[in-house]
C-alpha cells in the first residue's frame, strides 16, 4: 500500500507539500469564528437553564405552600395577627350601636385582625367626600377581605422598631398618620399607605396637595401562634421554616449529635439547630395573597414566590422641613424601597376571553423602574369606593415590555395628576400582561356602570393600580370556601 501524500500543484507543473501560512491562518480564523459563536450562547444557555431550575422550585414551593396552608387553615381570618402602627387607647363604648365591643389598640403589640374590624374603626369617605374623614376613629382603612400573609416580613424585628428618637436616624419605622409623613405603611401590601399617589416620591409627606383617595391594599398579617389568646406572632425560625422552600437545602446537621452542622464541606458553630434537621438558605420564599371573591363564599388564594427577596428598606421619616432630620427625602430611585413599587394605569385594551391583554402605566421617576418578562405583577381596584369588600386583587406574568430607551430605562414623560392636575415627570411603559380577564374601572361619561377599553377616566377612586415585586418567579392560584 503506497503512502498518501499531501501535495498542491503549482502552475509551473511542479508539486509542493503541505498548506501555507495564510490557508492556515484562515482555517484558523474560522475556527475562532466558531468558538466565538459558542462562547456566545453560553450565558445564554445558563440563564435558560438557571430560569428552568428557578422555576422548579418555585412550582415546587407553591404546591407545597398551598398543601400546607388548607391542611393548617391558614385562611381563617381569626388566625391572622398583625402588629398595628397606631393605637386607639380612646373609650372601649362603641360609636355605633350595632359595633359591639371595641377593643383598645396597641401600638406595635400584635393584635388580631378581626379586632380592628369593628365599625368605628373603619369609617371611610366614599367618592367625592372629603379626605379629613379618615382623622380620629376611622384612619385605619383596613381590610380584612384583602390580605398579605406574609411570615417572613413581619417577623422581621427591624420592620417594626417604633418611631422614637433612637430610630429615627435609621429611619426604620414611621407611626402611621395619614398626612405629614412619607407614603410608605409596613402593614399594608405593598407597603404604602392607601391615599399615596403613585406619580410622587413615595419619600415625600403624603398632603392635602398630593393625595389620592383611598386605593387598594392588602392588610399584610402573619399566622398566630396558638398558644395566646391575645394574638402572638410566629418567630423568625419558625417564619423561615413556613416560608422557604424545602428544596433549597444548604445546611445539614446529622442525626449523629458528635457530627457539626456541615454546608459545602465546612463545620458550622453556634447553631441551634435541632439534630437531624435541614435548613434552607433562604433563596426562594413565598407570600399569599387571600382576596375575597364579591358577592359568594369563596377566596381566591394566590402564593407568588420571590427569589432572593429583601424584605427591610430605610423609611424617611420627612415630617420636617428639607435639611432638617425629619426633612430628608430621596433623591434617586435606588434611594426609595425597591422590593415593591406602586404604579397607575392609564390605558388598557384586551383582557377578554382569558387571553391577557395590554396596559400602559406610568410610576414616579424616584422609584426603581425595573420590570423583567417573565416576572409577575399584581392588579388592583375597588368596585365599590368607600364601601369595604370590593377590593379585587389578581396576578398576571408579564410577557413582553415596551417603553424602555437606549440606555435601558422606561421613557419619561409629563403626566397630569388626574385627581389635582399637577403635572409630574413619570416612567412611563407598555406591558404584555397573561392572565384572567380584568375590569379596569375605566367608565364611559354615558354610563358610569359600562366599563370601556382605552385611555383611563377621571375618577381614580375605582381605577386601577398595579403592584410592582421585585423577583417574583411564579405565582399560583386556588379558589378556597371561606371559612
Amino acid at each position: 500500500m503506497s503512502d498518501f501524500k499531501l501535495f498542491r500543484r503549482h502552475a509551473g507543473g511542479r508539486d509542493r507539500h503541505g498548506v501555507t501560512l495564510v490557508e492556515v491562518a484562515f482555517a484558523m480564523g474560522i475556527i475562532l469564528i466558531g468558538l466565538v459563536g459558542l462562547v456566545s450562547i453560553l450565558p445564554i444557555a445558563g440563564r435558560q437553564a438557571k430560569d428552568a431550575v428557578s422555576l422548579n422550585n418555585a412550582t415546587s414551593l407553591a404546591n407545597a405552600a398551598l398543601a400546607e396552608f388548607q391542611a393548617r387553615n391558614y385562611g381563617q381570618p381569626g388566625r391572622w395577627v398583625l402588629q398595628p402602627d397606631f393605637a386607639k387607647l380612646g373609650s372601649m363604648v362603641p360609636e355605633y350601636s350595632d359595633g359591639g365591643q371595641r377593643f383598645a389598640i396597641l401600638e406595635n403589640t400584635p393584635t388580631f385582625l378581626n379586632d380592628l374590624m369593628h365599625p368605628d374603626y373603619q369609617r371611610r369617605p366614599g367618592r367625592g367626600q372629603d379626605p379629613t374623614l379618615w382623622q380620629g376613629v376611622g384612619n385605619m382603612n383596613l381590610s380584612s377581605n384583602s390580605v398579605c400573609i406574609d411570615p417572613l416580613f413581619v417577623a422581621d424585628p427591624n420592620g417594626y422598631l417604633p418611631y422614637n428618637a433612637a430610630n429615627s436616624p435609621d429611619g426604620k419605622y414611621v407611626s402611621y398618620f395619614t398626612a405629614g409623613t412619607n407614603g410608605h405603611r409596613r402593614i399594608r401590601f405593598p407597603y404604602y399607605k392607601a391615599n399615596y399617589n403613585p406619580l410622587v416620591n413615595p419619600s415625600l409627606p403624603v398632603t392635602a396637595s398630593n393625595q389620592w383617595p383611598p386605593m387598594p391594599r392588602l392588610t399584610r398579617v402573619t399566622i398566630n401562634r396558638g398558644v395566646s389568646t391575645a394574638g402572638q406572632f410566629i418567630s423568625g425560625t419558625e417564619a423561615n421554616y413556613l416560608s422557604e422552600s424545602g428544596n433549597d437545602l444548604n445546611i445539614t446537621k446529622p442525626k449523629d449529635q458528635t457530627l457539626a452542622p456541615i454546608i459545602a464541606g465546612e463545620a458550622i458553630t453556634g447553631t441551634v439547630m435541632t439534630y437531624g434537621k435541614a435548613q434552607t438558605e433562604g433563596t426562594y420564599s413565598w407570600i399569599a395573597t387571600v382576596n375575597e371573591i364579591p358577592g359568594g363564599s369563596t377566596s381566591s388564594v394566590s402564593v407568588a414566590v420571590i427569589e432572593n427577596r429583601d424584605r427591610t428598606f430605610f423609611t424617611y421619616p420627612n415630617a420636617g422641613p428639607e435639611g432638617t432630620l425629619n426633612g430628608v427625602y430621596a433623591d434617586d430611585p435606588e434611594a426609595n424601597a425597591t422590593e415593591e413599587r406602586v404604579a397607575y394605569v392609564t390605558y388598557a385594551g384586551g383582557f377578554t376571553g382569558g387571553a391577557g391583554g395590554t396596559v400602559e402605566i406610568v410610576m414616579s421617576t424616584y422609584v426603581d423602574p425595573t420590570i423583567i418578562p417573565g416576572q409577575w405583577v399584581m392588579m388592583s381596584r375597588d368596585t365599590l369606593p368607600g364601601i369595604p369588600g370590593g377590593e379585587v386583587h389578581r396576578w398576571f406574568r408579564v410577557a413582553g415590555v415596551v417603553g424602555q430607551t437606549t440606555s435601558g430605562e422606561p421613557d419619561r414623560i409629563i403626566f397630569n395628576d388626574p385627581v389635582h392636575g399637577t403635572p409630574y415627570e413619570v416612567w412611563h411603559m407598555r406591558l404584555m400582561l397573561d392572565g384572567p380577564d380584568w375590569s379596569f374601572g375605566f367608565d364611559s361619561l354615558a354610563n358610569d356602570l359600562i366599563d370601556t377599553p382605552g385611555p383611563a377616566d377621571g375618577f381614580v377612586d375605582d381605577n386601577t393600580v398595579m403592584t410592582l415585586v421585585r423577583g417574583v418567579v411564579s405565582v399560583t392560584e386556588r379558589t378556597i370556601r371561606r371559612p
